[in-house]
């Protein structure tokens, strides 16, 4: 079969996609434990991600579904002015059905490369480069980013509003902290990543005309 959007729809929190897909697949199994097999892929597609200021345009990719796991045999779009290219799988467990208090442990793996990427995050920085990274979730739920981002440029243009007058209200005025709500996905995610950039740091406003060498 084939499903075709043609506008952008929500498919999940914060998640609106839209593209082609065709799908060649067989179902068995039972209505509360079904199993699914076959070949599908995606051609054209788009994907925007709330409070992402990128999205995945032009995506191509074949997913390959087993009864216990799916396999992304590759993936391509464009973002963030370059192009990424990926593969992965996620495994799930097969049998009895969990209850909804016990949900069921799956692993996950994903490998992805970018290449002359223009990021505009955070702002107002403007960072181009290319990453190798590998994300991993394990049966126990740990999460792990692993891999290397190369900068060609970390560039930074912003001007500041800094005079006598915002230094001195700054120094008298009492500050107020708030708190911001967590985000428990992310923060269960552990970093093993090797920023580098050499000569890529530039900074050039008002207060400071400076170039520099990154290596985080």
């Amino acid at each position: 079969g084939s499903l075709s959007g043609h506008g952008i729809e929500e498919v999940g929190p914060a998640v609106r996609a839209a593209g082609h897909v065709d799908f060649l697949g067989v179902v068995t199994g039972t209505t509360l434990d079904p199993e699914v097999s076959g070949p599908a892929g995606v051609d054209k597609g788009r994907v925007v991600i709330s409070g992402l200021t990128h999205s995945f345009d032009r995506i191509d990719a074949t997913v390959l579904f087993y009864p216990d796991r799916a396999v992304l045999d590759r993936i391509e779009a464009d973002f963030a002015d370059g192009r990424i290219r990926g593969s992965g799988r996620a495994v799930w467990p097969v049998g009895d059905v969990v209850p909804p208090a016990a949900p069921p442990k799956s692993r996950i793996e994903l490998q992805a490369r970018g290449e002359d990427l223009a990021l505009r995050v955070p702002e107002p920085w403007t960072l181009r480069g290319d990453l190798d990274l590998s994300y991993r979730q394990d049966a126990d739920g740990r999460r792990v980013l692993v891999g290397r981002v190369d900068l060609d440029q970390a560039l930074y243009l912003a001007e500041v509003d800094l005079g006598i007058a915002q230094l001195f209200r700054g120094l008298v005025q009492r500050s107020r902290v708030e708190v911001v709500e967590r985000n428990e996905a992310l923060d269960s995610v552990r970093l093993d990543l090797d920023v580098n950039g050499t000569g890529a740091l530039a900074v050039r406003n008002n207060l400071a005309d400076l170039e520099g060498d990154i290596d985080l």
